[in-house]
């Protein structure tokens, strides 16, 4: 797959991603609701976590909603790591995707 395909993919992914909203945790506290944000594997973050470029969900799609701008590689579906680690020479992905298929 090459890097272009790859952010084309990265793209076409996000878009399906949205914003959960005020979730269940925290709504409770005594500052009132606390703005959550849903991982696609169901983890939740605080809403200020997402865009912040750095991956708070275990499967990284905090930073690959649309408008981020942060630049992600699709491992596999729920798992995304930073585009910087594709074909590096490291497999950071859990089914070895970023390492496999790169150009010699």
């Amino acid at each position: 797959m090459t890097k272009v395909e790859v952010l084309i993919l990265s793209l076409a992914m996000a878009c399906v991603l949205v914003f959960a909203g005020c979730g269940d945790d925290g709504d409770n506290s005594p500052e009132g609701p606390v703005d959550r944000f849903e991982c696609a594997d169901g983890t939740k973050i605080s809403e200020s976590r997402v865009c912040d470029g750095e991956f708070d969900c275990p499967d990284g799609t905090d930073e690959v909603v649309m408008g981020c701008g942060t630049p992600a590689f699709p491992c596999a579906e729920n798992e995304w790591i930073d585009s910087s680690s594709y074909c590096d020479g490291v497999e950071d992905c859990s089914n070895g995707a970023d390492e496999s298929d790169c150009p010699e």
